[in-house]
């Protein structure tokens, strides 16, 4: 459900970034499954050179166990860390939800004999806007989005409500249905190999909900200025 508002220009925009602790964590995971790793493989210098130690110490089948066992842990963390460090970096492409805090705005506006243009900027974790530009050319154009919505537990990591603005589908005064005059182009990397995964999972099996969202279609002729907040399950547009 999608509701527009309208509001005053905004003079300030401030957009709330993605902080997750998953770069930490990985990079512990991947740290101890090195080490296990290494350490096996010193293990297995150390016994080529000392056969005797190895006899004396353990006996032959319970080594091997505890070898095997210890290789994969240390796979399994390597692994781990890995998985994390993709998940956090496809997470800083969406904006985390709070609660009325803008996630992007959308302008549009028309230069002196000039199309109009649809202006969609955020704000990176460096504090830096970010700025896409698209011509308009007198198109009705709807905005889509999608949201990573994570269990509770896992706030502790700074993971929540994760939305991001995936693309926005132009349609011409003269379209007809099954036209080719309906067109979309990406906004910000388009939809997110993340979100696409978790959405093929079978709500059973999966820990995180993913949702899309659309805003009704809006007229370029004018200009125009919104901002973008997720106020419970709505799209709203300010």
């Amino acid at each position: 459900m999608v509701e527009i508002s309208h509001a005053q220009p905004l003079e300030y925009r401030h957009i709330p970034v993605n902080h997750t602790h998953l770069p930490i964590i990985g990079a512990t995971l991947f740290g101890i499954g090195l080490v296990t790793l290494v350490t096996v493989l010193g293990y297995q210098v150390w016994n080529l050179y000392h056969p005797g130690d190895r006899n004396r110490t353990y006996a032959k089948h319970t080594a091997d166990i505890v070898r095997l066992s210890a290789v994969l842990g240390g796979l399994v963390f390597v692994l781990g860390g890995e998985l994390l460090f993709w998940v956090s970096g496809q997470l800083r492409s969406y904006q985390l939800v709070q609660p009325n805090k803008p996630l992007c705005t959308l302008d549009v506006y028309t230069p002196a004999d000039r199309l109009p243009r649809l202006v969609y900027s955020i704000v990176d974790e460096k504090g830096r806007e970010l700025v896409e530009v698209f011509p308009v050319k007198k198109a009705k154009m709807k905005v889509m989005g999608e949201m990573i919505e994570w269990p509770v537990w896992l706030s502790k990591l700074g993971l929540g409500r994760h939305f991001k603005l995936t693309k926005v589908e132009f349609i011409r005064p003269n379209f007809v249905a099954d036209s080719a005059d309906t067109f979309s182009t990406p906004i910000h990397l388009g939809s997110m190999p993340l979100f696409q995964r978790l959405s093929h999972i079978p709500k059973g099996l999966s820990f995180a909900n993913t949702r899309t969202f659309e805003t009704p279609l809006l007229t370029a002729d004018s200009n125009f200025s919104y901002r973008v907040f997720i106020r419970g399950d709505k799209l709203v547009l300010e």
